[in-house]
């Protein structure tokens, strides 16, 4: 008497036909894996390392269904397979060393990638390295108005750490008209107006409501909270 149901018979014919042709299975996994993203139909993307995980599973299926036909030399196969994959790694490593590595690589393989340049430039201005930041942003503009202002924000940032705070100004009111839902953008062109231009010229300009925008969760994630506010009072008090 046959125990088995018709699912799992038909579960384990599956895997049988598999393992018959497992080198043909394992490469029409890989090509049909990475069919999504080759860009046939455009995703206005490039190529991430992730994205070949699910694949690579058709390529190590290959790799084992080529490994059964050396009988003797698996062992050595498989040696010279695991040599081959550490060295990989280890040349590869470099580039994960901190973000300007790894911005870097990018942009030799994409180099009008804008959301690369971007990072680029803020791992530098986070290392102090501003000549250097400015520099990667100058001239720059994305198709994406979401990286645009965060190109002019953080233009606005290097400018004002360079002692240029006029420059900044224009920066970050670029980037207010470019999105004006930031907060962050909002925030740094009300306290960089009220420095440059005073108390004044802050009310009358009607800039006394971008810090209320700035309450809650998005002025504690950006540190700015404290400073809005206290921005706030004054106004209020001098109103």
């Amino acid at each position: 008497m046959d125990r088995c149901g018709p699912n799992g018979c038909l579960f384990a014919d599956l895997l049988a036909i598999i393992f018959q042709n497992l080198l043909a299975f394992g490469i029409g996994w890989f090509l049909i894996g990475l069919l999504p993203f080759s860009n046939i139909f455009p995703i206005n993307a490039y190529l991430a390392e992730h994205w070949l995980y699910l694949p690579s599973i058709g390529i190590f299926a290959a790799l084992a269904a080529f490994s059964l036909d050396l009988k003797r030399l698996r062992p050595l196969w498989l040696g010279l397979l695991a040599c081959l994959y550490a060295a990989m790694t280890i040349s590869v490593n470099p580039v994960w060393k901190n973000d300007i590595t790894l911005n870097r690589h990018v942009l030799r393989f994409a180099p009008d990638n804008g959301v690369a340049a971007l990072g680029l430039a803020n791992a530098y201005y986070r290392a102090g390295r501003t000549d250097e930041a400015r520099s990667v942003l100058e001239g720059l503009s994305s198709a994406e108005p979401l990286i645009d202002w965060k190109i002019q924000n953080t233009l606005g940032l290097i400018h004002e750490v360079q002692g240029d705070p006029a420059q900044a100004l224009l920066c970050f009111q670029k980037a207010v008209r470019i999105h004006p839902g930031s907060a962050v953008a909002q925030y740094n062109l009300g306290r960089t107006y009220l420095g440059l231009r005073g108390m004044g010229a802050f009310v009358s300009e009607g800039l006394w409501a971008v810090p209320q925008s700035l309450r809650g969760t998005q002025s504690d994630r950006w540190g700015g909270g404290a400073a809005c506010c206290g921005a706030d009072g004054a106004v209020r008090a001098a109103a």
